[in-house]
């Protein structure tokens, strides 16, 4: 019985970024007949921005795009959260230099946010920072994002639900 080597993370991207010569590149691919699953794994660790999925997503009335990626998956109650919001125009382009606000509440309680998110900041590629906000009951939420750039006036409303299940305080 022939003992395997393991081979290291670091190595597996040799391959993929062409530092080896032709030939290695082949044998090191033929000698550990790397898995689809292990090269797809090894691609989401190098482009990180393909394997994301947004937590909430919304369209404004002239065709944006506004995605919500949560420190806190899943977006849950009693815990204060920060956004990155990105911001994508009709053609699918980033959204850079927009003054950006956020509000919401409880259409059904006729109540808003129990805090004051704020933007502070971008981030880049159409991404801004919405740091503090939280949500303190389930039921149904609705969170408008509005946008504005020397342009153009757009906003989306993000409407979801929460459920008990995801307060820190409960199984």
């Amino acid at each position: 019985m022939t003992k395997k080597k393991s081979v290291g993370l670091a190595r597996l991207f040799v391959p993929l970024t062409g530092c080896m010569g032709h030939a290695d590149r082949f044998r090191l691919l033929d000698e550990h007949r790397m898995s689809k699953g292990l090269l797809l794994f090894s691609l989401s660790l190098t482009l990180p921005s393909l394997a994301a999925v947004a937590d909430l997503s919304a369209s404004t009335a002239g065709g944006w795009t506004v995605q919500v990626f949560s420190n806190s998956a899943p977006i849950g109650i009693n815990r204060i959260q920060d956004w990155r919001i990105q911001i994508l125009d009709a053609q699918g382009q980033p959204v850079p230099d927009a003054e950006v606000q956020v509000n919401g509440g409880m259409p059904e309680h006729d109540h808003g946010l129990p805090t004051v998110p704020q933007v502070t900041g971008y981030q880049g590629d159409g991404i801004y920072l919405l740091q503090g906000i939280r949500f303190h009951m389930p039921g149904l939420w609705q969170v408008s994002v509005h946008i504005q750039t020397s342009t153009a006036r757009e906003a989306a409303m993000l409407e979801f639900s929460l459920p008990l299940s995801t307060s820190p305080d409960r199984d």
